[in-house]
């Protein structure tokens, strides 16, 4: 008998990259280019929703689609008249391209693009979705408003089809990391409700038939590891048939290691 092919593996979320006289040193070189890009701006607090790559010729051409969090925002506004005056100056993301153009690509032009996601949220529903989490403020966020607004503002971002399931992931294991484990609890029922909402409850822009996350580790300070397992909606995990997403991360904590495990049915 054949070995079965693991799913999860297959419907791992890569960037988009289309081919054309595209090499394997290219290939290689472009997805190293895209984890270098998103740590970078991951501490400069600026999210990499998508990078899309397109190689024709010699050229490369690149479309990065951010998202900035609510206290890069803040500092941005504090900053705003001393930065315009230096906009036209060469700054330090040109000298990158630079060097990255010349040592590893051997490109002629590298065209970027970069859509920043914060203009497509919609003020009506983020009232919606800060008063439904509002009770959750002081218990889960308690000195982190701003870490509450990024979180509402990527799960409409979410709904809409306009965030990958990787990044909604991540900002779920940043709530979780400095939670203590007497309010793993309350982050559970979050969970619940928040999922219970993007299934159900959001009818706008119903973009989601089912999800279900998977949560390992020494939950609630026990010495043994246990699964928190969460289901809402139509989840097949074993048809290539309907589009499902799927993705996994490590969240590292004072009491050990994390595992998260994410799967997304979409229409």
């Amino acid at each position: 008998m054949g070995q079965k092919s693991n799913l999860n593996t297959v419907r791992e979320v890569l960037p988009d990259i289309s081919l054309s006289t595209f090499s394997r040193k290219k290939f290689v070189y472009s997805l190293n280019f895209s984890k270098f890009w998103s740590i970078l701006l991951q501490k400069k607090s600026v999210l990499c929703l998508f990078a899309q790559y397109f190689f024709v010729g010699n050229s490369m051409f690149l479309f990065l689609f951010l998202f900035y969090k609510a206290l890069k925002l803040r500092n941005y506004r504090k900053r705003m008249k001393k930065e315009a005056k230096v906009l036209g100056c060469k700054n330090f993301f040109s000298f990158l391209f630079e060097r990255f153009q010349k040592d590893f690509f051997n490109l002629n032009t590298i065209f970027l693009k970069v859509v920043v996601m914060n203009k497509f949220l919609n003020k009506q529903a983020l009232k919606l979705f800060y008063y439904r989490n509002k009770k959750y403020l002081k218990s889960l966020f308690s000195r982190r408003l701003p870490l509450f607004l990024d979180f509402i503002k990527l799960q409409y971002l979410f709904l809409t089809k306009s965030l990958a399931t990787k990044s909604f992931l991540f900002i779920l294991s940043q709530i979780f990391s400095t939670l203590p484990k007497h309010k793993h609890g309350r982050f559970f029922s979050f969970l619940k409700e928040s999922l219970n909402f993007i299934v159900f409850g959001f009818q706008q822009k119903r973009s989601v038939c089912g999800v279900k996350l998977v949560i390992n580790g020494k939950l609630k300070g026990k010495t043994r590891a246990a699964s928190f397992i969460l289901t809402s909606g139509s989840v097949p995990a074993q048809t290539i048939s309907l589009r499902i997403e799927f993705c996994q991360l490590h969240v590292h904590t004072i009491y050990g290691v994390f595992g998260f495990n994410f799967w997304v049915n979409r229409n």
